[in-house]
């Protein structure tokens, strides 16, 4: 079963939404709201995760084994 939403937004942003759809390979607008509504509901990062990870970061900076990178073609 299916029910409808509707909601307005500036016409600006209905077209950089329509050019997106399009350009990730998604049928119409409708498929492209549905996929980031669903993708939302997952879980985020929690902050005693993202503070783990901080805490990872920094020993490698300071072993100098982080790779200063301007895009991931640099990185590769």
């Amino acid at each position: 079963m299916h029910t409808t939403l509707s909601f307005s937004v500036p016409t600006t942003v209905a077209t950089r939404t329509k050019k997106i759809a399009k350009q990730r390979g998604f049928k119409g607008v409708s498929e492209y709201l549905r996929h980031l509504i669903l993708e939302d509901d997952m879980p985020l990062i929690s902050a005693e995760t993202l503070i783990k990870r901080h805490a990872g970061v920094g020993r490698l900076a300071k072993q100098g084994k982080l790779i200063e990178a301007e895009s991931l073609a640099d990185f590769l």
